[in-house]
């Protein structure tokens, strides 16, 4: 039972962590990029 309960919480943690991961490495990159040009 517990089991499930971890499951279902650890899914959940999973689908909203993904998307906000992702946006955050794609906000850092685009950052990181802009950067690069500048020094050029």
């Amino acid at each position: 039972m517990t089991g499930i309960a971890i499951a279902i919480i650890f899914s959940m943690v999973f689908m909203i962590g993904i998307p906000i991961a992702l946006f955050f490495t794609i906000k850092y990159l685009l950052r990181y990029n802009a950067k690069l040009r500048k020094r050029d």
